[in-house]
């Protein structure tokens, strides 16, 4: 075997160790383009997670004057108790 026939072996080693070395770069923009669309999944989630928390808050604001409002019912129920006591101990 003479330097010629070698040479082309090693050039036929050298192109089968591109083609692989393609074959891996092309695996490897796949596992990119995956990962870029489970990181807009990921911000997708994240944003619809913070719209939730924000209509948790309303809601929490909501109850919250809801609340306000019963204690003040509570308040004025009891001062029209009092006043029908007092009414009643007049009468």
């Amino acid at each position: 075997m003479g330097v010629a026939d070698e040479s082309l072996i090693f050039a036929d080693e050298s192109l089968i160790f591109a083609d692989e070395s393609l074959i891996f770069a092309d695996e490897s923009l796949i596992f990119a383009d995956e990962s870029l669309i489970f990181a807009d999944e990921s911000l997708i989630f994240a944003d619809e997670s913070l719209i939730f928390a924000d209509e948790s808050l309303i809601f929490a604001d909501e109850s919250l004057i809801f609340a306000d409002e019963s204690l003040i019912f509570a308040d004025e129920s009891l001062i029209f108790a009092d006043k029908s006591l007092i009414l009643a101990d007049e009468y």
